[in-house]
């Protein structure tokens, strides 16, 4: 999976940033993915709700420490269909 399948169904540079990255870095937290994304951590605090929401991401918590996987790319699926039903209710 790329970054320009990822933007072509919707997502955002950023968004597909974090999701490419955390499907090869899974249970990292918003510390983790500020640094080596070189992403501000009060952009994340927007954008990691937002692909939760979406099913792209999950927070797990390990040692009192919230943690973000990927989802299963297959799940995107999911993301598809929501964004269907959006539009369909437009």
């Amino acid at each position: 999976m790329n970054e320009n399948i990822l933007k072509r169904i919707g997502l955002n540079e950023d968004e597909s940033k974090i999701y490419l990255y955390l499907l090869k870095n899974p249970k990292l937290n918003i510390s983790e993915i500020s640094k080596n994304l070189n992403l501000n951590r009060p952009k994340l605090y927007k954008i990691l709700p937002n692909m939760e929401q979406s099913w792209l991401i999950s927070k797990i918590i390990i040692w009192k420490r919230i943690n973000n996987i990927a989802e299963n790319p297959k799940l995107l699926n999911n993301y598809l269909n929501n964004l269907k039903n959006n539009f369909n209710n437009f």
